[in-house]
């Protein structure tokens, strides 16, 4: 069986409401063993929410098992967002409309895929395997942010 784990974190900026950089990472197991990981940014001016960020993270890992052709291997999702593990399962309704469209295109990818179940997982079960993605997102972002000139901290 094939594993799939996703995680996201949203940072916002004092600046705006709503504005941040969203960092996402996934892993792909099987039995145990990693075969396959990717992490990756967004940065949005309004409209940035967590949720984004974790579905970010859930789609890019579905595209990725899509894209090496697991054809009929079962597939098991696992994430730290209940609401999104919820939403994926049809037993939470979507309430932002700025998430809908990445639900959609998560559900529309889940069908290529021989799904078994979707798995939460409190925080502190899943952190371990995605930290290093998602903070190697955030150290990259600081690098690119870093200036000697007062008020562009990160």
């Amino acid at each position: 069986m094939l594993e799939l784990w996703f995680d996201g974190l949203f940072r916002g900026t004092q600046v705006a409401r709503k504005a941040g950089l969203m960092c996402f990472g996934w892993l792909i197991l099987r039995e145990n063993q990693q075969i396959a990981k990717g992490y990756g940014i967004a940065a949005r001016g309004m409209n940035a929410i967590s949720n984004i960020a974790e579905y970010l993270g859930l789609i890019d890992g579905l595209e990725a098992l899509v894209d090496i052709s697991v054809n009929d291997e079962p597939v098991r999702v696992i994430g730290d967002s209940k609401v999104v593990i919820n939403q994926m399962q049809g037993l939470s309704r979507i309430n932002a409309r700025q998430v809908a469209s990445l639900h959609h295109r998560a559900c529309c990818l889940a069908q290529l895929l021989h799904m078994v179940d979707w798995k939460w997982y409190r925080v502190n079960i899943t952190k371990p395997l995605i930290n290093l993605l998602v903070t190697h997102c955030v150290s990259s972002v600081q690098t690119l942010w870093r200036s000697d000139k007062p008020g562009r901290q990160f």
